[in-house]
C-alpha cells in the first residue's frame, strides 16, 4: 500500500505542477514539492490508508488527497470524504460556546449546574464552570470509570457527576478531559432546547456552508465515510465512545468542511462578522498549562521558536486528525488520516513551519502537546 501512496504523492506533485488549481502558481511555484516532502516520510512511516491535507494559506485553500478511503473496496480520497474528527470535535463545541456568550445567553463563569439542574445536588460538580470545562481545567477526569457494563447512558453520567469528588480545587490545574467537554455540550444543548446539531446548523454550519459535518452521518453521506483502520492496518468499526456525550469527539467532516471552517477561524470569513469574532475569543488564551502550552477554549497555544500555533488534534483507534493555524502568517493546515495513531500533531506543526520557510531550532515542536483521544 506505501508503494500506492507514492504513486499518489507523485501524481499530485505532476499534477499542481501542470497548473490544476491550488495556490496560483506564479504566487506559489514550489507548495506542492514542499508539502510532498513533508507528507511523504510520514505516510512511509506510519501507512495510513487515506489522508487529506488541507491548506490555507492567504485567502487561498489547496486539497492535497492520498491513498484510499477504503481500501478493502478500492475508493480513492477526495475532499469531500468524510472522516471521523475525533477531538477536533472539542474546539467546534467552544466555538458553540463562544458564539452563546457573545450573544449574551451563556457566561464562562456560569455554574454548568446552571444549565443542567440534576448536577445542583452535586458536591464538588457544584463549583465548576463552563469555563473550566472548555479549558480543561474542571478536575473531572478524563472519562467517568469505572465504566458499567453495556456502557454509560446520560442518566448514569449524570448521578456518577453529582457523586464526583474533585481531586484538586476546579481552576487551579489542567487535566485534559472528554468527560468536560461532554457536558459542555450538554449544557449549551439544554440551554437551547435542541440538539446539539441542531444548535450548530444554524449558529455556525449553515452559515459557513459545510454541509458534511455530522454526529451521525445521513443516508445521503454514508459512501463518502472512510472506513478507519487500527494501528495494526486492521479494519475498526466507527467508535462508539462519547455517545452520550457527543461534543467530545464524536463529530465526522470532509476535507471540504473543514476547509471552511478552518478559514473562518483565520478570520477569512468575511460575510461572517459574528462568527469570526466567536471564534477569535475562543482561540484567546485562559489558562497557562505548562511552560510551552497555554489553554484557549478547548484550543491550545504553542509558542513554537518564535511563531504562536494555534491548534488541535485528535484520535481514535481508525483516526487521526489535526487542525493548527499560524495566524500572524495568515496559514493554516488540516490533516485527517483513516488510521490511528498516526502522530498527525506532528506532521501538521511540521507543515507549518516548512510553509512559513523555518528551521525550527529543535525537534520539540513535533511533541504532542495537549493531547489527543
Amino acid at each position: 500500500h506505501s508503494m500506492q501512496l507514492r504513486f499518489a504523492i507523485v501524481a499530485m506533485g505532476v499534477a499542481f505542477a501542470a497548473g490544476l488549481p491550488a495556490f496560483g502558481q506564479a504566487r506559489q511555484p514550489r507548495l506542492p514539492r514542499t508539502v510532498q516532502s513533508v507528507v511523504e516520510p510520514w505516510i512511509q512511516k506510519f501507512e495510513p490508508p487515506g489522508v487529506i491535507v488541507v491548506i490555507r494559506r492567504e485567502d487561498e485553500t489547496a486539497f492535497f488527497p492520498f491513498g484510499e478511503a477504503d481500501r478493502e473496496r478500492h475508493v480513492s480520497i477526495s475532499p469531500d470524504s468524510i472522516f471521523e474528527l475525533a477531538s477536533v470535535t472539542k474546539v467546534f463545541t467552544t466555538t458553540s460556546l463562544a458564539i452563546e456568550v457573545d450573544a449574551g445567553r451563556m457566561q464562562l463563569n456560569d455554574p454548568v449546574h446552571k444549565y443542567l439542574p440534576a448536577l445542583k445536588s452535586g458536591s464538588d460538580i457544584r463549583s465548576v464552570t463552563l469555563q473550566q470545562l472548555a479549558t480543561h481545567t474542571s478536575s473531572l477526569p478524563r472519562t467517568a470509570s469505572p465504566d458499567p457494563r453495556g456502557g454509560w447512558d446520560r442518566r448514569q453520567l449524570l448521578d456518577w457527576l453529582v457523586a464526583w469528588h474533585a481531586a484538586y480545587p476546579p481552576g487551579t490545574r489542567s487535566l485534559y478531559s472528554n468527560l468536560a467537554v461532554g457536558v459542555l455540550g450538554d449544557a449549551i444543548a439544554a440551554k437551547e432546547q435542541k440538539p446539539l446539531q441542531e444548535v450548530w446548523d444554524r449558529q455556525f454550519l449553515d452559515p459557513l456552508d459545510m454541509k458534511s459535518t455530522f454526529f451521525d452521518i445521513p443516508q445521503s453521506g454514508a459512501d463518502r465515510l472512510v472506513r478507519g483502520y487500527n494501528a495494526k492496518g486492521l479494519p475498526v468499526e466507527r467508535s462508539n465512545e462519547n455517545v452520550g456525550w457527543p461534543a467530545a469527539g464524536r463529530l465526522c467532516s470532509s476535507g471540504r468542511d473543514m476547509s471552511k471552517f478552518l478559514a473562518a477561524n483565520l478570520g477569512e470569513a468575511k460575510d461572517h462578522a459574528a462568527i469570526t469574532k466567536a471564534m477569535r475569543f475562543a482561540q484567546r488564551p485562559y489558562f497557562k498549562a505548562s511552560e510551552h502550552m497555554t489553554q484557549g477554549l478547548a484550543w491550545q497555544l504553542v509558542h513554537i521558536d518564535g511563531e504562536l500555533v494555534i491548534d488541535k488534534n485528535g484520535g481514535l483507534p481508525g483516526t487521526s486528525t489535526y487542525i493548527g493555524m499560524i495566524p500572524s502568517r495568515r496559514l493554516g493546515v488540516v490533516v485527517m488520516a483513516n488510521r490511528g495513531k498516526c502522530a498527525a500533531t506532528a506532521v501538521g506543526r511540521r507543515l507549518l513551519f516548512t510553509l512559513v520557510g523555518g528551521t525550527p531550532k529543535s525537534e520539540s515542536y513535533l511533541a504532542e502537546r495537549g493531547d489527543a483521544d
